[in-house]
């Protein structure tokens, strides 16, 4: 027994070790895989879907490299860093940077589709004109800065690799920032007539008219204002970096204040409107799912169903009755009623004639036209008889 169990024992740590080997394995090819796998978009591109790629990072200056090199799709995910310079002569940290990281959005889960993403290189120049921050296209353009570059760097690294803030007031740097981050919380596209911080330089503009300080755009323009900064400019900050007097940094002071406080109170009112709005879908949809939860009725309603119901409704029964009874009589009073109210003349008829028609009339006369519980008119022939 002790030697079976011994040799049952070494035969279970083989197996052990066996499938160890076998577990790290599994763990490489899945890194590998997950790296240059087939859930990568750009393993099966042509050498001129990477120079086109190329082009939308803002890096068309080494298109031509790439194409020398017949660099495809898997050689592309398969390039180190260290091969940037040595092989395609990528000597700017900045171009560096930018190839990096888009590679890194290329081999990751998330896959960025730069052909249908808003934030390449082309994308993130537009951004920069519609928040006003003119004076910065030519420096993003000469780092092909995308949106896997811009939402990356710090505050600092965009002073340090771009310099911003060294020949502009240290306003631009703080509107870009406030910028990229009101972007990653809400996306590329801006709604001005809702938010004042999406407001671009035509939107301040109109502000500073309204407030009568319109004179003040290209001093405003100059520092790179847009909405995101207003709510960041101090009393000290404008008579300090702006240059304003006093008296206009006061005004200024007070109109964002003004402002800032509406456009909460605007949230608040639109945010109650949505709940309440919401309710009410709610209940109309509940409203909707109960009144379609009972079939409607399709067959006309029995004369025990009318008769308590109302006068009109009693008399219609009654004639309802009395036609399935045979009574022609009543029905020829009807029609003798309705030949003599057309010439204008009375005709008498039998008592019970006469009641019949009188009941008829009330019928029709308080039974509301298109109603359910009006009974269908009797149509009369040539020689004042009826057919049933």
């Amino acid at each position: 027994r002790g030697a079976m169990g011994q040799a049952q024992g070494g035969l279970g740590r083989g197996e052990q070790d066996a499938g160890e080997r076998k577990r790290r394995s599994f763990r490489r090819s899945s890194r590998h895989r997950s790296w240059t796998g087939p859930r990568s978009q750009a393993k099966y591109w042509t050498a001129p879907h990477v120079a086109n790629w190329l082009e939308l990072i803002g890096l068309k200056l080494y298109k031509q490299a790439f194409l020398d090199n017949g660099v495809s799709g898997s050689v592309l995910l398969d390039l180190s860093n260290d091969q940037f310079e040595r092989c395609f002569g990528i000597t700017d940290s900045n171009h560096e940077l930018s190839l990096r990281l888009a590679l890194v959005d290329l081999r990751g889960s998330k896959q960025i589709d730069y052909t249908k993403w808003a934030w390449c290189h082309q994308g993130v120049i537009e951004w920069l004109r519609m928040r006003g921050l003119d004076p910065l296209i030519l420096r993003f353009e000469e780092a092909a800065v995308h949106g896997g570059v811009l939402f990356r760097l710090k505050k600092r690294e965009f002073a340090t690799r771009l310099g911003i803030g060294e020949d502009e007031s240290e306003l631009v740097l703080d509107s870009l920032w406030f910028s990229v981050e009101r972007a990653r919380r809400n996306g590329y596209y801006l709604n001005p007539d809702e938010d004042y911080r999406d407001w671009g330089p035509d939107e301040v503009r109109e502000w500073l008219e309204s407030i009568h300080l319109g004179h003040l755009e290209e001093t405003f323009r100059e520092h790179c204002i847009n909405g995101t900064l207003l709510p960041h400019l101090t009393n000290e900050k404008l008579r300090r970096t702006v240059k304003l007097t006093e008296i206009q940094a006061m005004v200024v002071s007070r109109a964002i204040k003004s402002l800032v406080r509406s456009s909460r109170r605007f949230n608040s009112q639109s945010s109650k409107s949505r709940s309440s709005s919401q309710r009410s879908s709610i209940s109309s949809l509940d409203e909707d799912l109960g009144s379609s939860s009972e079939p409607v009725p399709t067959a006309p309603p029995s004369a025990a169903q009318l008769s308590g119901a109302t006068a009109a409704s009693r008399t219609a029964a009654a004639r309802a009755t009395a036609r399935s009874a045979g009574h022609k009589s009543a029905a020829s009073a009807t029609s003798s009623a309705a030949s003599s109210a057309t010439t204008t003349s009375t005709t008498t008829t039998p008592g019970h004639a006469s009641r019949a028609a009188t009941g008829a009339s009330g019928a029709s006369s308080s039974t509301p036209p298109g109603s359910s519980n009006s009974a269908p008119s009797v149509p009369s022939s040539g020689n004042g008889t009826s057919e049933n």
